[in-house]
């Protein structure tokens, strides 16, 4: 379960930001995660709530925008959006791909008192 180390990693980071901006408390965390991150939203957010106990960010919430799989083919040159985890090009059927997106994550943003 990945979640738990990627939900502390989010802590340190919202914390620090919040500190650095007089905040009290974190209400809203607002991420950014590409479909290759494999995130279970339901699994982060549980461990987020077992993480940010005793924190400014307990009981936020956590909102996750998804950015599907885009990937840019090396023989045909062409982009496409991957469908679930067949990494052929849709046009060549070619597998030398290069991932433009779905590899991200990030905090985009949050919401404090």
């Amino acid at each position: 379960m990945h979640e738990t180390a990627i939900a502390q990693e989010i802590l340190r980071i919202v914390e620090e930001a919040a500190r650095r901006g007089g905040a009290r408390k974190i209400t809203r965390i607002r991420l950014v995660a590409g479909e290759m991150r494999a995130i279970v939203p339901q699994t982060l957010e549980w461990c987020f709530t077992f993480v940010s106990e005793g924190t400014m960010a307990v009981g936020a919430k956590i909102e996750l925008e998804t950015i599907p799989v885009r990937v840019r083919c090396s023989a045909c040159k062409k982009e496409s959006q991957l469908a679930e985890a067949d990494f052929r090009c849709p046009a060549c059927q070619s597998q030398e791909l290069e991932v433009i997106t779905g590899m991200e994550f990030m905090v985009k943003d949050i919401e404090v008192e």
